[in-house]
């Protein structure tokens, strides 16, 4: 897999009417700029924004299912559009009257969403705040795992599930009595700084930025295999 050289860019809004632009199409996940752009929208969301998600977020733990409804070329509609590639949200067509849909869109979430959206807002919300909102330093991380790609995507839908438990606390662990394709590919993710070998090298865990970053980059996987409906 090669790294494609294009030219895109678009300017989306948010609703403190701030304007950010955005280097890679809602809909090519797998390109390696992808994740540092959406990671950069959340970012982006203006403190009404922000605050509108955190309510939605609340309503969950009521069990009410939230709308989302997004204007066209806003941050928020961005947003929840890429976070469809995740698995998490999905276009709801039916709950905007058809006279304004060329205005609205309309986005809810998957149950999969329910279980993994607050645990993503959690990681970006630190992730972005260590940065000071520079997305460059993810979009170098994921120029370098973009290699890796290919080899993830052999893996069984339940081998991906279980490397995204892994990656989903840093307290997590596992001992390092691996195969020895598996022993490669701690060595590369070790390289890549997601992961750390600890006590005398018997233990491998995740480090933060893995936390932060490969558990939703394995969700693109997982749905595109079909995962997130079962899950």
């Amino acid at each position: 897999m090669t790294i494609e050289q294009h030219t895109f860019s678009k300017t989306v809004t948010n609703g403190a009417q701030e304007e950010f632009v955005v280097q890679t199409r809602t809909d090519e996940p797998r390109h390696p700029h992808w994740w540092a752009d959406t990671c950069y929208m959340f970012h982006a969301l203006s403190n009404g924004d922000r605050s509108n998600l955190r309510g939605c977020i609340n309503l969950l733990a009521d069990d009410k299912l939230p709308v989302f409804m997004t204007g066209l070329e806003s941050v928020t509609n961005e947003l929840y559009a890429r976070l469809s590639f995740l698995g998490y949200t999905q276009e709801s067509t039916e709950d905007v009257p058809e006279e304004i849909r060329e205005f609205l869109k309309s986005h809810t979430l998957t149950d999969y969403g329910i279980k993994n959206l607050p645990d993503f807002c959690g990681a970006q919300t630190a992730q972005m705040e260590h940065l000071n909102g520079d997305a460059g330093p993810i979009r170098a991380f994921t120029e370098k795992f973009f290699p890796l790609w290919d080899h993830h995507d052999t893996f069984s839908i339940e081998t991906l599930m279980t490397l995204r438990y892994f990656f989903s606390d840093p307290k997590h662990a596992l001992e390092t009595k691996f195969t020895e394709g598996s022993a490669r590919l701690y060595e590369l993710y070790s390289e890549l700084g997601v992961v750390e070998f600890v006590e005398e090298e018997t233990l491998v865990t995740p480090t933060i930025l893995g936390a932060v970053n490969v558990p939703f980059l394995l969700d693109i996987l997982i749905h595109g295999k079909g995962g997130t409906r079962s899950h």
